[in-house]
Parts: structure tokens; sequence; C-alpha cells
């Protein structure tokens, strides 16, 4: 009874180890998903990276332009006439906001190209995953304070363009441009390229503010 017993008992046994084990199904396609999927997020990493290189390249260049165009109107800006017996001569450094302006727009044409050299250029040969995020924070920085000054220096020259166009009755300023068309002209144009350094300064603000969220890491806590 007892070697009965046992004998079924290893039948059993040897019955139980010897049947086929499951295979695990569908391995290889959840392999090949997971690299397809791999490979088109990287492929829109770097799609958006060039974009963003383009973008900055753009822009900071319009920067250049727009504040260098401003630059040399407003140095090359002199006439002279005669009213009666008088002469009147105008020139920009007669006006110490126009010199502010000046001043202003040579420190965003300056510090905007050397930041396309520092900031923008070694994104080329960088992966977008290994840039870290600490460089977009300096770089929005660096706009902002270019953005400030930039509309600084177009506030300070708008004033006087007002006074010098219009007038204050109350103040004692004449309407000077009355006499000076051509002065006053080139000033406007210059102040027009000032204005739109500091609108494509506003956008790169725009630009790495949305660059430093989008690289941003979630805290899982919440």
């Amino acid at each position: 009874m007892e070697f009965q017993m046992t004998k079924e008992n290893a039948d059993y046994t040897v019955g139980a180890a010897s049947s086929p084990k499951p295979k695990m199904g569908g391995g290889e396609g959840a392999v090949d998903d997971h690299e397809g999927q791999s490979l088109s997020s990287g492929r829109r990493r770097r799609w958006r990276t060039k974009a963003l290189l383009i973008t900055q390249l753009t822009l900071r260049a319009l920067v250049v332009a727009f504040s260098l165009a401003a630059i040399i109107i407003t140095i090359t800006a002199k006439q002279t006439v005669n009213v009666g017996m008088l002469t009147f001569t105008a020139r920009y450094n007669y006006s110490s906001a126009m010199r502010f302006q000046l001043g202003a727009n040579s420190v965003v044409c300056a510090l905007s190209f050397l930041s396309m050299l520092l900031f923008v250029l070694p994104l080329r040969s960088a992966h977008p995953q290994s840039e870290p995020p600490g460089n977009y924070f300096y770089l929005l920085l660096h706009d902002m304070v270019l953005t400030m000054l930039v509309i600084s220096g177009c506030a300070a020259g708008s004033t006087v363009g007002y006074l010098a166009k219009y007038g204050q009755e109350q103040g004692g300023w004449i309407a000077f441009c009355t006499y000076l068309h051509r002065f006053c002209n080139q000033l406007q144009a210059a102040l027009a390229f000032a204005y739109s350094a500091f609108f494509c300064m506003f956008v790169l603000t725009i630009v790495a503010a949305s660059e430093l969220k989008s690289q941003a890491k979630p805290n899982p806590a919440f």
C-alpha cells in the first residue's frame, strides 16, 4: 500500500515536471513599439531644437540689425537752419535723453551679438536632453534685462520727440521740428528701429521662458 502510494506520487511529480510551460507572447512586438516611440520622440526633439535655434538666431540678428540702424541714424542726425539773423544747429548729443537712447541701443546691440555666440551657437552640437535648464535661465535673465533697457531708451527718446514735434506752451517748449524737418525725421526713423528691436527682444523673452518651462522636470511628489 505504501509502495503504491509512493509510485502514484512519483508519477504525479514526473507528469507535473514534464508538462510544457506557457510561453510569454508579444515580447518582441512590445520591444519594437518601444523602439519606434523612442525614435519618433528623438525626431521631435531634434526638430524642436532646430526650430528653437532658427528662431533664436533670426530674432537676435534682427535685434542687432535694428539697434545698429538706430545707432547709425542717431549719430549721423544733424541739421543747421537759419531763422532770420539766428543760426540753429541740432545734434543728438545736445539732449541727454537722446544720449541715453544711443547708449541703450549700443549696449543692446553688443550684448545681443555676444548672446548669439555664447548661448545659441553651442546648441548646434548639443542634444536637447543634455542642455541644462540653468542655461535657459541665464538666457531669460539676459533677455529680460535687455528688454527693459531698450524700452527705457525708447521712452526717453519718445518724450523728447513729442516735445520737439508738438512743444509745450506751459513749460516754454517750442515745436522746433517746424524748422528742423530733416533732423526730426531722422530721429523718428531711429526711434522706429529702436521699437522694432524692443519687439524682437520681447519675443525672445517669451521664447526663453517657454523653453525653460518645457525643460522643468515635474515634482513626483505632486
